[in-house]
């Protein structure tokens, strides 16, 4: 090729120099006249472009779409590449409605033009504030829009606040260019609701009411309004509870009407959604509820300390909160706990357990941020206790790999008592003692504590009931047939007269209350752990990066209670929905796969029971790559023996291929390379692809 001129043919296009650069890109079937020329055409597309001269080094991608330009004079080097050299002017973007002082509601159309020559591919998007970070995607389309033109429009119904849109246009050639405006969202609420004669409830408040005193939402009736105040001392008649001078969104509180069923509806401004929402609460229990006027995920909130803000379950392990809210049935009068999972509807009052003086941070848009592969719980008891109309339940006993022997957020502490019992002065009330804990003693309505590992080993809980219903007849109670029998023993003592009963064979244990003014009885639950011993079973490491599974369903699933010491020595991840985790996060489970990493040969011993021949086993699919494991020991092919559960419906793996839930390939590792396979062998890990969450089921005929 002439001088000055340096192509790389496999690169995009380099260095151009010339006198004079006029780009004429070559077409099939360009006209060319005079000498020495050197031509890539074009051979996607055929033009009518002509060239005159000489001297001519023209270069034209293939597939690269140009326009038609006719060059003459002499000395010309041009080059049309993938990079649109021809043209390099961005379209003309712009947005006539909404303006920026606008306040909208309702539908929010997105009114502008966006023009190129080279014609334009447009988006239009929504974000929350003045400068989003989050943009949501509208609507999208293509073709110029000289004229106003409605691109789209946003239903803004269910939020307030600032709003951004953006309106994105780029052309064929790759030039983009965007136009943004910002906008109020304003709504104005007539919220309205009943409260029954002559019954305490648990209500909240969302919007914010022109005016936060209680008599100006509520009016001038016969009712009495009370919310617990952490900081208070206890009163003889009302406990924590204090009227509140003004009651602010996102506030929970007690209100009675004693004058016949009371109506109320006042008009309020819905809370923003375009930004976070704060809501301070003490050390101690906190009456809040949802800000807004639509359900709130409680797994989304935030919790910021010292200008810090962190999720709900980096909180919760930091010991800044508990992660479990308590909602009142008003039919039995038991409060109902509510976890990282569970949404808090409209004008629903909740108790929050705070340790620390910090701010529960809302967004609307929040989703739970969660790891569920298989449940870590492997024992969960409900006990209830009642007493005439009066009701305590929703305590629970139970066994997990992720409890610790004393305080850890599976343990849940016992709300205060509700505004019905200490008008009347009847209660019952039925919790597990913890005052000798080293953090945060008290009593509590949930007591979970580290998995029984081994046959033959035993745990106990004592709990206490509490009445002042003297000479009557006090009911506990419990589910038998949801007892793990097949697992464990389950063992009720009665302390004070010695009684023992079988949990599997009678379900209720009932005795007279006894006592001077109140009642306290106290009771034991033992169990004791069934099945054949564990086995310990092996599994031999290479230095390096090594895919596993574990043949074996562990009596504790977590790695740090399998691996004990050994932890230490190898780096293990689980992969689950996009995400890593390691170390003490880990869950061993049969079925699944996990990555190991040593610095030399190790050997790692595993306890568990080996899955019995002939049963099967579901491992859970998320959307994305997922590590799996053989769970037996003996190979399972991967094939039709293979099946899946899609959106409710059974499927082989063939027929999951065909409806494209699941990608072909089975992939190992070889210590180099991922590879594919044709059968899961015992204690190696597995790659699989899947489009949808589904499950995918593993057996073995013994054979």
């Amino acid at each position: 090729m002439k001088k000055g001129f340096d192509m790389i043919r496999k690169g995009i296009v380099a260095t151009i120099s010339a006198a004079a650069l006029i780009c004429a890109p070559a077409f099939a079937g360009t006209n060319k006249t005079g000498g020495n020329y050197q031509i890539l055409q074009d051979a996607a597309n055929a033009g009518g472009g002509a060239a005159a001269g000489g001297n001519f080094e023209i270069i034209s991608s293939v597939g690269q779409r140009s326009s038609n330009r006719l060059a003459t004079g002499g000395v010309f080097s041009c080059a049309s590449g993938l990079l649109g050299s021809i043209d390099t002017e961005a379209p003309a973007v712009a947005i006539s409605s909404p303006s920026s002082s606008q306040s909208a509601n309702g539908s929010v159309a997105l009114v502008g033009t966006a023009v190129d020559s080279n014609d334009v591919q447009w988006t239009l998007y929504i974000g929350p504030g003045d400068a989003p970070t989050v943009w949501t995607q509208v609507a999208s389309g293509s073709g110029n829009r000289a004229v106003s033109y409605t691109f789209g429009a946003w239903d803004s119904s269910r939020y307030a606040g600032r709003y951004t849109y953006k309106l994105v246009a780029v052309d064929a050639r790759g030039n983009a260019a965007q136009a943004t405006v910002t906008f109020s969202v304003d709504y104005t609420l007539s919220i309205s609701g009943t409260v029954p004669a002559m019954q305490w409830v648990f209500i909240g408040l969302p919007a914010a009411p022109a005016n936060p005193d209680p008599i100006s939402i509520f009016g001038n009736g016969e009712y009495k309004v009370f919310r617990w105040n952490p900081e208070a001392s206890p009163d003889p008649h009302t406990d924590r509870y204090r009227y509140p001078a003004a009651i602010e969104p996102g506030y929970g509180f007690w209100i009675k009407s004693y004058d016949g069923p009371m109506s109320y509806t006042y008009a309020a401004q819905r809370i923003p959604t375009s930004e976070l929402y704060s809501l301070p609460v003490k050390p101690g229990w906190n009456q809040i509820s949802s800000p807004y006027d639509s359900s709130f995920n409680w797994g989304g909130v935030q919790v910021r300390k010292a200008g810090t803000v962190y999720d709900l379950s980096a909180a919760a392990g930091m010991g800044l909160i508990h992660p479990t809210f308590y909602t009142y049935d008003q039919g039995s009068g038991a409060w109902v706990p509510g976890n990282s999972g569970s949404t808090i509807a409209p004008q629903t009052g909740c108790y929050v357990r705070a340790y620390d003086d910090v701010e529960l941070m809302f967004d609307q848009s929040a989703r739970a941020l969660s790891r569920i592969v298989r449940p870590t719980e492997e024992l969960r008891v409900e006990i209830s206790a009642a007493v005439g109309d009066r009701r305590d339940s929703n305590n629970y006993l139970g066994l997990s790999n992720a409890a610790s022997a004393e305080y850890d957020v599976l343990d849940a502490e016992k709300p205060p008592r509700a505004m019905r019992d200490i008008e009347d002065g009847r209660h019952i009330s039925l919790y597990f003692p913890k005052s000798t804990w080293t953090k945060n003693p008290g009593n509590y309505s949930a007591d979970f504590r580290p998995a029984v590992a081994r046959a033959g080993q035993s745990e106990s809980w004592d709990f206490v009931v509490e009445t002042n219903e003297i000479g009557e007849r006090v009911e506990l109670a419990w589910d038998c047939d949801a007892l793990p029998i097949d697992k464990y023993t389950f063992s009720l003592i009665d302390l004070a007269t010695g009684a023992r009963v079988n949990m599997a064979e009678q379900c209720v244990y009932a005795y007279v209350a006894a006592g001077a003014g109140s009642s306290t009885a106290r009771f034991r639950i033992e169990i004791v752990r069934l099945g054949a011993a564990s086995a310990a079973k092996t599994c031999s490491l290479k230095a390096g990066w090594n895919l596993i599974s574990v043949p074996l369903e562990p009596d504790a699933t977590g790695a740090l209670v399998q691996l004990g010491d050994k932890l230490r020595l190898v780096d293990i991840y689980q992969y689950y929905d996009g995400a890593f985790y390691t170390g003490a996060e880990v869950d061993i489970q049969a079925g699944l796969g996990y990555w190991a990493h040593v610095a030399a040969d190790t050997e790692l011993e595993f306890y568990g029971l080996p899955v019995p021949e002939g049963q099967s086993v579901t491992t859970p699919l998320a959307p994305g790559w997922n590590l799996i494991g053989n769970p037996f020991e003996s190979p399972v092919p991967w094939d039709d023996s293979v099946a899946f559960k899609c959106d409710g419906t059974d499927y082989s793996l063939s027929k999951a291929i065909a409806a494209g839930y699941v990608r072909p390939g089975l992939f190992e590792y070889d210590g180099r390379a991922h590879v594919p396979a044709a059968e899961l062998k015992p204690w190696k890990g597995y790659f699989v692809k899947a489009s949808r969450a589904c499950e995918a089921v593993l057996s073995n005929d013994g054979e």
